[in-house]
């Protein structure tokens, strides 16, 4: 009697099994895809920790909706879409998402009332005038 492993099952019985809550058949799933859709991420995201992220997304996406799978097109191109889908979807978040602004490396000097009295009264000293007749600029 011939027994047959998850690595000779067709692509969407291991989805049905997958549906079905088989975890072993997921993994098999995507191992047959790992390569395809590791570039496919890149090709979205050319940071390997983006794209590493991007990645994770759309197996957790393909787990959680693989019953939804209606055998229209191929695995591999329903595990695109969900690629396209997502990379989209992160493009539009970053696009929400504020730019951080750095902070000035320099500190721009008080403008309180008291310093600007301070430095007429100083200026009026170096030009050899008196506090009082310093022009009120």
């Amino acid at each position: 009697m011939m027994t047959t492993t998850l690595d000779d099952e067709t692509d969407p019985v291991l989805l049905r099994r997958c549906a079905a809550g088989d975890a072993q058949a997921f993994r098999t799933l995507t191992r047959r895809y790992d390569l395809e859709l590791r570039a496919y991420c890149r090709r979205f995201s050319r940071d390997p920790h983006d794209a590493q992220d991007l990645l994770q997304e759309v197996l957790i996406k393909a787990w959680r909706h693989c019953a939804g799978f209606d055998g229209r097109s191929s695995v591999r191109t329903w595990l695109y879409r969900i690629v396209v889908n997502t990379a989209i979807d992160h493009h539009r978040r970053s696009l929400r998402r504020p730019v951080p602004v750095a902070e000035p490396a320099w500190e721009m000097p008080s403008q309180s009332p008291e310093s600007e009295v301070i430095d007429r009264e100083e200026l009026g000293r170096r030009c050899g005038r008196s506090p009082s007749t310093t022009a009120p600029w």
